[in-house]
């Protein structure tokens, strides 16, 4: 399967595991995704389809792959849904304004899988019903982005789930509110699993006359292979100065961090930038601070002896 650059796996309204993976598929999917793959899984009852729901031990491709826990049978209660599903809080802006119109009965609960390392699934598309086990997310994405704390990664797949079918949204407008189409919706996923992170450089831009403070700034360049149409801009920077203080978040691409002068001032900064579709990436350079970090000054104390008098004689 390596020669696929996506694999869409839709169930449609199946529900038995009898017509849906084999183990063997299921496994061939895995580790399609385990070596980089990009899976787009969607359809009520597909945690059904590999008796993920519930399952009585892990089902890799759904707990792993997919990064999902399976919740419940339907987000509301057997009946037809008859709220939206937006945009889950603290996403990237390409996930911003996401309203989904759901038709069909049984979409499935979910919740992200995390490891022991808070890496997983991240919940992108949440259904705000009365019968909610948890937060009522229907639609999730799983892909590890490097951090400051783990910048290598564990998992290289991207995968995205939705426990309702494109044929069970609703199109048009709800009470004035415009609903994402089923091709916007696989657009955004598909945007999403295929783009990839810049490239990170930083420098030294402390000015020559400035003393105690290093300036740093952090550029953050994407390359031809983003699919973007517009350069995709970045969005959060948070900083290591290498010195051992905590990392920082700064508002823009420039920091600035104190130095005490050590032995030889070289310190290895790392950044950790994330873009407006959510890649991470981390990049270093190793900075000299020889003529910006800074010396406590000296306390000098004085020591002063007795006065001693001798006399001689009668004086």
């Amino acid at each position: 399967m390596a020669g696929y650059g996506a694999v869409l796996w839709f169930t449609g309204d199946n529900y038995v595991s009898e017509l849906g993976l084999t183990i063997q598929d299921q496994y061939s999917l895995l580790d399609y995704l385990n070596n980089g793959g990009k899976v787009m899984a969607m359809g009520q009852d597909l945690a059904s389809t590999i008796s993920a729901a519930p399952a009585s031990s892990t089902v890799w491709i759904y707990n792993w792959g997919l990064s999902a826990n399976w919740l419940q049978d339907s987000i509301s209660n057997a009946e037809t849904p008859t709220g939206l599903a937006t945009s889950a809080p603290g996403l990237p802006p390409l996930f911003n304004n996401l309203v989904v119109s759901l038709t069909q009965v049984y979409v499935d609960e979910a919740s992200p899988a995390l490891d022991d390392y808070g890496r997983g699934g991240r919940a992108i598309l949440n259904y705000g019903g009365p019968f909610n086990v948890a937060n009522g997310t229907v639609a999730l994405a799983h892909r590890d982005q490097p951090t400051l704390e783990l910048p290598q990664l564990s998992y290289l797949g991207r995968a995205f789930y939705t426990a309702f079918g494109l044929e069970g949204m609703g199109v048009g407008a709800t009470n004035g509110v415009t609903l994402t189409t089923p091709v916007e919706l696989l657009d955004v996923a598909l945007t999403w699993a295929t783009s990839e992170p810049g490239a990170v450089v930083i420098s030294d831009t402390t000015p020559v006359s400035a003393t105690g403070t290093t300036l740093l700034t952090a550029n953050y360049a994407t390359g031809p292979e983003q699919v973007s149409a517009q350069a995709v801009d970045a969005i959060a920077w948070r900083w290591d100065f290498g010195d051992g203080s905590p990392y920082v978040t700064s508002a823009s691409s420039a920091a600035g961090h104190t130095y005490a002068c050590s032995d030889d001032n070289v310190y290895t900064v790392r950044v950790q930038i994330t873009d407006e579709l959510g890649n991470s990436t981390v990049g270093s350079q190793d900075v000299n601070v020889a003529a910006s970090c800074f010396t406590e000054p000296q306390t000098i104390t004085n020591f002063f002896l007795p006065f001693i008098q001798k006399f001689l004689g009668g004086q």
